[in-house]
Parts: C-alpha cells; structure tokens; sequence
C-alpha cells in the first residue's frame, strides 16, 4: 500500500490493464461458470501469431460496442498471447485502455480467423473496415476476468 495524491482515480490513472480470457474444451462442472466450452480445434501456434496483429496502436472501432460518445477508439496492445495450462486453454492481452466489448469481440474473432483461408488478410479487413458487424460474434462474459492493472 501507498499513498497517492487526493486526486487519484483508480479508473482514469491507470496505465496498463491486463484482461484473461478462460476456455475449456471439455465440458466440466469445475470449470462451467467460469469459462467458454469451445468443442471445435484451436491451434495455439496460429492464434499467437494471428494475434500479433492486436499489437501496437490500432483503432479498434471494430472490436467494440458502438458507442457515439468516444470520439478515440485507438488503444495501444503491448501483449496479446494464447497459452494452454492443463484443461484450460488462456489468452490474454495488456493494453493502456479498452473498448467495451473489445476483448471478448477480439477472442471470438480469433477464434474464428483461424479457420480462415487467408486468417491475416481477413483481419486486416476487418480492422480496415471500423465496421463492428465484419468482426465476429463475441466469446461469452463468463470466461473474461481482470488480472491486474498497472498505475
């Protein structure tokens, strides 16, 4: 613990946000309410690649709510990695702020590029187009948590 000056703002000071996303691909009763249930193939190699696309400074007005209130849809991703851990299969992204609706938006479309022919090009179009309706549907809530936020 520390002392932070009176006008400190947990919400509007912090510098780095990290969010995880939980999937499982067996049904289980541990894991039910606290993850996505995807049966089909997820190959990690290409999804860690595929989300070296998320990096950087992008207007994500494609993975996010539509929302005419927010003038700047640009947020910066330091990190976007998927990585398996027994039953559980996680990706999570670090970023200096995000969209509503912008992690879950971008595991489904994830998910979802890398059956793609071309997984690259349809992502390019996707962010390209600043169309929420070209990128996929969103993951359920269920399986996002904050992990850690960074002032």
């Amino acid at each position: 613990m520390e002392e932070v000056e009176s006008e400190f703002h947990a919400r509007f000071d912090a510098k780095k946000r990290t969010y995880i996303y939980l999937i499982t691909q067996t049904r289980s009763p541990f894991y039910k309410n606290y993850s996505y249930f995807y049966p089909r193939k997820i190959d990690l190699e290409k999804l860690n690649l595929l989300s070296n696309l998320f990096l950087g400074e992008k207007d994500f007005t494609s993975f996010s709510k539509k929302n005419d209130e927010i003038d700047n849809k640009n947020c910066i991703v330091n990190k976007a990695f998927w990585r398996e851990k027994g039953e559980i299969i996680m990706f999570s992204i670090q970023a200096n702020r995000y969209l509503h609706g912008m992690v879950r938006t971008i595991v489904g479309t994830l998910l979802n590029a890398q059956e793609q022919k071309d997984p690259e090009t349809f992502i390019s179009e996707i962010f390209n187009s600043q169309d929420r309706e070209e990128a996929f549907e969103s993951v359920p809530a269920k399986g996002l948590f904050l992990y850690k936020v960074e002032y």
